[in-house]
């Protein structure tokens, strides 16, 4: 930064201070709320404005000064070894260090086999599974936990649909506000498993009842070269059909999801799309306003939960209880459509959600990043439930893992797969955001900084506040580094190594000018 951009925000800085005197505490104490969600009420709009300007000039000469130290703590805490390309690459590192575990003592996966990736909006673990913190509301999705390869501690890396695209599917550091995907310039150069799918041989697809511009969905997809978009816009101008609205909601997000479990098939047989393929399904209906269809008959299912639940909650809550209720009968539906399709049987499939439903009370501050994760298919031989922490990140490395994909000699993805471990910990770390683009905190093996407060993690996630300055201080300097090399990676187009784009442009995949 020069000294006149220094001045400048000096005076804006001095500026805000003054308008914002009187207009209440300027930096309230985060440890006087019950919960970071109150807290965050609470903070003023100026207070924010203030700290990050604050920090933007205390930044100072980082680029020049302290982005070399950054890269050498981030790799060394992240367990990477020293490498040529660590200063022009930093995320970069061997594929030698992913997780591989023996699939085959588990699902009898073949090269041709589709892939159906389902991102459950609001899907979370505190409804879903044997130890639900609420106790199980999924009958459905339960009965296939049971037939399949379950993970009840998976952490979404942020509170928003959008940041599952670029994690899930290209294990991408975070970005800014609104997340990787609302980076307001080119995307930098990246490997996703779209690209390694398609480079199979694989046919691709998005099937969402929404508008699949939102939050830039479908900018990030075609981005990846998808092949098919079967979209709100796609479904109206094709079957001449408009979203229902149930309730008289003014906002409609697009059609439900028991509409989306006819039109996903009908949409596939129209294009004819050919297999094997690779499809992402992304679900819509367990958000806010929750308008669903037969809304008095969840209702009175929600009702009779009363054993579980005390009845003021039920009366409070009933609309996104009912809406969970009706999510899982839409996998009821979607799956006994699909067990009549011919390919079912050669069909693996991902399912999980991609933050905790907002509305419902969490039991902790991690309650919001904690979904659950399964893969199912009638290929599984032996069903099982892995109690290690991963995270969304992680799913690039299981995917390439369980099909065998051929990937370059180094990557850039943030997660190193899932190890099939039952203890309760994380094997490597795992970064937290939120929407507003700040990052707030990380979880290595047993022990999580979030929100600058220091936790042990228990089993199902539970937390016991931890006094150890030693621990404090050093997840807080390799969430520090992150977040420094997350902006400095994007910015400066320093995600994929070179050694990768020479492997990219020897296989002549992709052009010089649209690295995926």
């Amino acid at each position: 930064k020069t000294k006149y951009t220094s001045i400048a925000g000096l005076g804006t800085l001095i500026l805000c201070l003054a308008l914002g005197l009187g207009r209440g505490t300027m930096q309230p104490n985060p440890d006087k709320f019950a919960s970071r969600s109150e807290f965050n009420l609470y903070q003023s709009k100026w207070t924010y404005f203030t700290v990050n300007t604050l920090k933007y000039l205390s930044d100072g000469d980082t680029a020049e000064t302290e982005i070399p130290k950054a890269i050498t703590r981030f790799r060394t805490a992240m367990g990477y070894p020293k490498s040529g390309d660590m200063f022009t690459a930093p995320f970069s590192r061997s594929t030698t260090l992913h997780h591989a575990p023996d699939w085959n003592t588990y699902i009898d996966v073949k090269d041709s086999m589709n892939v159906v990736v389902i991102f459950a909006e609001g899907l979370s673990a505190s409804f879903t599974g044997p130890n639900a913190a609420f106790g199980s509301l999924t009958p459905t999705l339960d009965s296939l936990i049971a037939g399949g390869l379950f993970w009840p501690n998976m952490l979404s890396i942020t509170d928003r649909t959008h940041g599952i695209f670029s994690s899930a599917l290209a294990g991408l550091p975070h970005g800014f506000e609104r997340g990787f995907l609302n980076i307001n310039t080119v995307y930098p150069d990246h490997l996703s498993v779209l690209n390694r799918f398609s480079n199979r041989g694989y046919s691709t697809a998005f099937a969402y009842g929404g508008w699949s511009y939102f939050d830039n969905y479908r900018q990030f997809l075609e981005h990846q070269d998808t092949d098919f978009f079967n979209d709100q816009d796609f479904l109206q101008d094709t079957f001449n059909i408009q979203p229902e609205t149930f309730n008289n909601e003014a906002h409609v997000w697009g059609f439900k999801d028991h509409r989306m479990a006819e039109l996903y098939f009908s949409s596939m047989d129209l294009v004819k799309q050919p297999p094997p393929y690779f499809n992402i399904f992304l679900t819509l209906s367990l958000h806010s306003p929750f308008d669903i269809p037969d809304e008095e008959y969840y209702f009175q299912k929600a009702k009779n939960l009363r054993p579980k639940f005390p009845e003021a909650f039920i009366t409070k809550k009933q609309k996104e209880l009912a809406t969970v209720l009706y999510t899982d009968a839409f996998f009821k539906d979607f799956f006994d459509r699909y067990s009549q399709r011919p390919e079912f049987k050669n069909t693996v499939f991902l399912i999980f959600g991609d933050h905790n439903v907002h509305g419902i009370k969490y039991k902790n501050e991690l309650d919001r990043y904690h979904v659950p994760f399964l893969i199912y298919s009638p290929a599984v031989k032996k069903s099982a439930t892995f109690r290690e922490i991963i995270s969304h990140n992680d799913v690039p490395a299981i995917l390439s893992s369980l099909f065998n994909l051929e990937l370059p000699r180094r990557i850039h993805w943030l997660g190193r797969g899932a190890q099939a471990a039952d203890e309760t910990s994380a094997a490597h770390p795992i970064f937290l955001g939120s929407f507003t683009g700040e990052l707030t905190g990380v979880l290595h093996e047993k022990t999580l900084l979030l929100y600058d407060k220091l936790y042990s993690v228990e089993e199902d996630l539970e937390l016991t506040p931890l006094n150890d300055s030693v621990k404090k201080e050093k997840l807080r300097q390799l969430l520090a580094d992150y977040e420094t090399l997350n902006r400095y990676t994007i910015e400066n187009n320093l995600i994929l190594s070179n050694d990768t784009r020479l492997w990219l442009e020897r296989t002549r995949e992709v052009t010089s000018s649209n690295l995926q």
